[in-house]
C-alpha cells in the first residue's frame, strides 16, 4: 500500500487504551485509530469521571461505544473510573494506561481549546510530560 500525501504510522500496538470523553475529538480518534484497534489483541476503552453519580449514564454511553466498536470488528471491555479526588483525570489514565501495559493510548486532543488547556492541564498537556507510551491524537 503507497501513501501518497498522507501520513504512514507503522506501529505494533498489541494493547491500546481509548480514553473516552464522548466529544468530536474522542468520537475523531476513535475514526481515525480503528485499523490499530482492528489488529490489537487487547483494546481497553476507559472514562474516567470524578463522582459516582455519573456513572450510569457514562456505562450506557461506553456501551454504545463499544457496540459500535464491535461492528467495525473490535471487541473491547469498558470500563469506568471513578476519579480519586486527589488525582487528575490525566494522570489517571496515565496510570490506567501503566496498569494495563498499554502501547498506544487514543483520546481526544484538545477539547478545551488550547489556552484552557495550557492553563488548567488536561490529557493532552499530560501526555507531553510522558514519553513511554505511543498516543494517537485527533482534533
Amino acid at each position: 500500500m503507497v501513501a501518497r500525501g498522507r501520513p504512514l504510522l507503522i506501529l505494533n500496538a498489541a494493547n491500546v487504551l481509548v480514553a473516552w470523553n464522548d466529544t468530536r475529538e474522542s468520537r475523531r480518534a476513535v475514526a481515525d485509530a480503528l485499523p490499530f484497534l482492528r489488529r490489537a489483541e487487547t483494546v481497553d476503552v476507559v472514562e474516567v469521571r470524578d463522582n459516582q453519580a455519573a456513572q450510569p449514564s457514562v456505562a450506557s454511553r461506553l456501551a454504545d461505544l463499544t457496540n459500535h466498536l464491535r461492528r467495525h470488528g473490535v471487541k473491547a471491555p469498558a470500563k469506568v473510573h471513578i476519579c480519586q479526588h486527589d488525582a487528575a483525570a490525566a494522570e489517571q489514565l496515565l496510570d490506567i494506561a501503566e496498569q494495563q501495559n498499554a502501547d498506544l493510548i487514543v483520546p481526544g486532543a484538545y477539547g478545551q481549546g488550547r489556552c484552557q488547556e495550557w492553563v488548567f492541564g488536561g490529557f493532552t498537556w499530560a501526555r507531553s510530560a510522558q514519553s513511554t507510551r505511543a498516543v494517537l491524537l485527533s482534533h
